[in-house]
C-alpha cells in the first residue's frame, strides 16, 4: 500500500527544485521583452508605483542611489522566500541606511498584507505590480532570487538567498572584491514555450508531426529548472523534457518509474549514490554542468520512454545508472495497538494524482490542500530512507496545511508522531534492504 498525505508543491519540495510559477518559466511570444541589463551595467530608472511598509507610497530605482539595493523576488507560496525574510530583516537593521532590502512581490497586496500581519518581525518594504517587469530586465529566472545594485546604480550580482550574507554586503560597501555566484538560469529572457518541442522551428510551429528525436544540450539561459511530461495531444505520454538539470537530476528523472513513490515520482536525494572518479562534473557551477534533455517517441514506444532516456544518459555521459538493494538503517511505518481511530475510506484520486505516482484505490494519509506520499515526506524531514509497512488503506488527517508544516513548524516530527499514534501507526528505526539509485562510471569508457 502507498499511504499518501496532502501537501502543496510535490515535486519542488521533495526533490529540492526551485519553487516557481508559470510566469517565471516561460515568456509569451506576443510580449515585448525589455532590454536586458547584465551584471556590470547600470540599472534603468524603473518606477515602483506601489510600495508597502515604506515611508513613501511610491518610488523609483533611482531613489535608492547611494545605498546598496538588494531586490528580493518572492511570493507567499515560496517557502524558501518566507524562511529567509527574518534574516533579511536583521541584515537591514545591522547595516541601517547603508543598504536597502526591497521585496518584489509576485502577488497582489491583500496576500502580502496577510503574511506581514502574521509575521510582525518582518519589517521590509514590498514593491507591488512590477515583478514581471523587473524580472525580465534583470534576467531573474525564478522566485527566491536576489538582484544586487550598488550605490552607483550598477548591477553587481544576481544570486540565490545563500549569497545574501553580512560579509558579502560589507565587502561591497567597502569596495573590496567579492565573488558572488550567479543564480541558476540567470540571463536574458528568450522566446520559449515549455510545452513545444525544444529547438525545433523556433520552438513551436511545424513540429506537430515529429515522431522521434532525442536532444541533449547545455543550459538554457533565462529560465529556471523545468520538467514537462505531456498529458495532452499531440505529445501525450510520448514526450519528456527537462531543462537546467545536473547529471544526477537527469538520472533521478529517468528512473522515476521505479522510485518508491511509484511511476512519475523520483528517488529522494538520500536514496542515490554517486560513485564516480570525477564528482565535480556532477556539481552545478553557475550555468556550467547543467543540461537540457528532450525525448519524443512514437506512441507505440511510450511505455519505454524513461528506459530510453536512461540509455541516452549512459551513452552521452559515459556513466551507468542502476538500482541496487542495500541494507541500511531506515525509518519504518508500522501498525501498533488495537485501540485506534478508524480510518475512513479513501477518496477517488484525480488523474494527475495517479500520474504523480499515487496509485488509484490505495490508502491515503491526508494533510489539508494537496497529496504527497508519506514515505517521501518523512524522508525529506528525517534524512534517512523511510518505508511503509502498515498495509493500511484509508485516510489519516494530520491537520496541517503546507505552510504550517514546511515553513512555520518546519516539519514538527513530534507532532507527526503523536498524530500517527492516534491511528495506530508508529515510526520506528530498523534495518532494512532499500532500493538505491547508483550512478557509476562506465568501465568500458575509462
Amino acid at each position: 500500500m502507498t499511504l499518501t498525505i496532502k501537501v502543496l508543491t510535490l515535486i519542488y519540495v521533495i526533490t529540492g527544485m526551485a519553487v516557481m510559477g508559470e510566469a517565471q518559466n516561460q515568456q509569451s511570444s506576443n510580449q515585448a521583452i525589455p532590454n536586458f541589463v547584465a551584471i556590470g551595467e547600470r540599472a534603468p530608472n524603473i518606477e515602483l508605483p506601489t510600495i508597502m511598509n515604506f515611508p513613501r507610497a511610491s518610488a523609483s530605482l533611482q531613489d535608492f542611489k547611494g545605498k546598496l539595493l538588494i531586490l528580493d523576488f518572492w511570493a507567499t507560496y515560496c517557502p524558501p522566500c518566507i524562511i529567509s525574510m527574518p534574516k533579511l530583516s536583521e541584515l537591514q537593521k545591522q547595516f541601517d541606511d547603508k543598504i536597502q532590502v526591497l521585496l518584489v512581490g509576485a502577488e497582489d497586496e491583500p496576500m502580502a498584507r496577510k503574511l506581514f500581519a502574521s509575521k510582525p518581525q518582518i519589517q521590509l518594504p514590498n514593491a507591488l505590480g512590477v515583478y514581471q517587469q523587473l524580472a525580465q530586465h534583470f534576467g531573474v529566472p525564478a522566485l527566491d532570487t536576489f538582484v544586487w545594485i550598488d550605490s552607483h546604480g550598477v548591477v553587481r550580482a544576481v544570486t540565490d538567498g545563500e549569497q545574501v550574507r553580512a560579509e558579502h554586503i560589507q565587502a561591497i560597501l567597502e569596495g573590496r572584491p567579492v565573488k558572488l555566484t550567479s543564480q541558476m538560469g540567470y540571463g536574458p529572457r528568450i522566446k520559449f514555450d515549455r510545452h513545444s518541442p525544444f529547438l525545433i522551428d523556433g520552438n513551436g510551429a511545424g513540429a506537430a508531426d515529429l515522431r522521434y528525436h532525442s536532444i541533449i544540450s547545455g543550459a538554457l539561459r533565462g529560465v529556471g529548472p523545468v520538467m514537462v511530461t505531456d498529458r495532452k495531444e499531440p505529445y501525450k505520454d510520448r514526450r519528456i523534457f527537462v531543462a537546467n538539470y545536473t547529471i544526477q537530476a537527469l538520472y533521478l528523472t529517468a528512473f522515476g518509474d521505479d522510485a518508491p513513490g511509484g511511476p512519475g515520482s523520483q528517488f529522494s536525494r538520500i536514496r542515490h549514490s554517486l560513485e564516480v572518479a570525477n564528482p565535480g562534473r556532477f556539481t552545478q557551477k553557475e550555468n556550467e554542468n547543467l543540461y537540457c534533455y528532450e525525448l519524443i517517441v512514437p506512441i507505440e514506444m511510450a511505455g519505454r520512454l524513461r528506459q530510453m532516456m536512461r540509455a541516452d544518459l549512459d551513452r552521452f555521459f559515459g556513466t551507468i545508472g542502476t538500482i541496487e538493494k542495500r541494507k541500511v538503517k531506515a525509518m519504518v511505518l508500522t501498525r501498533i495497538g488495537k485501540d485506534s481511530v478508524k480510518l475512513p475510506p479513501h477518496e477517488p484520486l484525480e488523474p494527475w494524482m495517479v500520474a504523480a505516482g499515487i496509485p488509484e484505490g490505495e490508502g491515503q494519509l491526508h494533510m489539508h490542500d494537496y497529496p504527497i506520499t508519506l514515505q517521501q515526506l518523512l524522508e525529506y524531514f528525517v534524512k534517512v530512507p523511510t518505508l511503509d509497512e502498515t498495509g493500511l488503506s484509508g485516510m489519516v488527517d494530520l491537520g496541517y496545511g503546507y505552510k504550517e508544516l514546511f515553513v512555520e513548524r518546519k516539519g514538527d516530527m513530534a507532532y507527526i508522531r503523536n498524530t500517527l499514534t492516534k491511528y495506530g501507526i508508529a515510526l520506528q528505526e530498523a534495518e532494512r534492504e532499500v532500493d538505491f539509485l547508483v550512478i557509476r562510471d562506465d568501465p568500458a569508457r575509462r
